[in-house]
């Protein structure tokens, strides 16, 4: 996850960033990435895995400090960002 996270702080996102990953068998990951020492750091908030696995295609739900919000669909073909 880190090629969408790092695509949207190019285009502006700010630091932290809030993110709700939902797979396509239900499994749920929701974290926070924040500016560390050296590099930008996840912090896992919630976590559930169905048969322990992540199926695509995967839809996350990103918000930033100002309220601003994109959804980035993985898919297996490629990466979706609708903003």
């Amino acid at each position: 996850m880190n090629d969408p996270i790092n695509s949207l702080l190019q285009r502006g996102f700010e630091l932290p960033l809030y993110v709700a990953c939902i797979s396509a068998n239900g499994s749920v990951l929701v974290g926070r990435y924040e500016a560390g020492d050296t590099r930008v750091e996840f912090t896992d908030l919630l976590e559930h895995r169905e048969n322990d696995v992540f199926t695509l295609p995967v839809n996350m739900m990103v918000v930033d400090a100002r309220g601003e919000a994109a959804r980035v669909v993985i898919r297996a073909d490629g990466t979706q960002y609708l903003h």
